[in-house]
C-alpha cells in the first residue's frame, strides 16, 4: 500500500536512532539516520497516490536493514529483557504483517513470495477503512511500539517484561481477528507473468 512500508521504516528508523543514541552507538545512530533519511526522501513521492513504488526488492531491502541494526541492539543488552525483546517490540508491525502473510498463505498452500492483497493493510481496507486512514492506523500503532520500547528501558526489567508482553498479545489478537477475514488473493496469469 502506497507509503506504509517507507513510512513505517522511516518512524521504526528513528526510534532505533533514538536507542543507539542513549546507548552511545555512534556509528549505528549514523547508519540508522541515513538510511531513515533517504527512505523519507522516497516517502514523499510514494504517499498515495504514489508516483514511484517501492516493489518486493525494496522493501525486502529495507526489511533485512532494519532487522540487522536493530541486532546490534540485543547484542550491546546485558541479559536485560526489556534491552533483548525491544527490537521485537518496535519492529512489530512488520513482524506481524509477516507473520500473518506467511501463515496464511501456507495454510491455502500458496508460495510465501506471491503477491496478493491478504496484507494487514488490505485486511484493514476491507474492514472499511480508507487506504489512508488505514496506513496511518499502522503508522500510529508503529509509533506505540517505539514509545512503548523507549520507555520500557526505564521500567524495572519485570514490569518491562510485562508490559511489552501485554502489548505483543494486544497486537497478536489484533492479528488473529484479522487473520479471521477472507483474503483477496491476487492470481497471476500467465500472461502477465510474461
Amino acid at each position: 500500500m502506497d507509503g506504509l512500508c517507507a513510512g513505517t521504516a522511516v518512524i521504526a528508523g528513528l526510534y532505533l536512532a533514538i536507542l543507539y543514541l542513549a546507548d552511545g552507538a555512534r556509528g549505528c545512530v549514523i547508519l540508522i539516520c541515513a538510511a531513515a533519511e533517504s527512505i523519507a526522501g522516497f516517502l514523499l513521492f510514494n504517499f498515495h497516490p504514489a508516483r514511484i513504488f517501492i516493489g518486493d526488492s525494496g522493501s525486502r531491502f529495507i526489511g533485512f536493514l532494519l532487522a540487522t541494526s536493530s541486532l546490534v541492539q540485543t547484542t550491546r543488552a546485558s541479559g536485560m529483557p526489556a534491552s533483548v525483546f525491544t527490537p521485537v517490540i518496535l519492529l512489530a508491525v512488520p513482524i506481524l504483517d509477516t507473520l500473518l502473510v506467511a501463515v496464511s498463505r501456507r495454510l491455502r498452500a500458496q508460495p510465501i513470495s506471491r503477491g496478493g492483497t491478504d496484507h494487514t493493510s488490505h485486511r484493514l481496507v476491507r474492514l472499511g477503512m480508507t487506504e489512508g486512514f488505514a496506513v496511518l492506523l499502522l503508522y500510529t500503532i508503529t509509533v506505540f511500539s517505539g514509545t512503548l520500547a523507549l520507555a520500557a528501558r526505564h521500567l524495572a526489567s519485570s514490569r518491562a517484561l510485562v508490559v511489552m508482553t501485554l502489548w505483543l498479545a494486544l497486537l497478536l489478537l489484533l492479528g488473529a481477528q484479522l487473520f479471521k477475514m477472507r483474503s483477496g488473493v491476487r492470481v497471476e496469469s500467465r500472461a502477465q507473468a510474461v
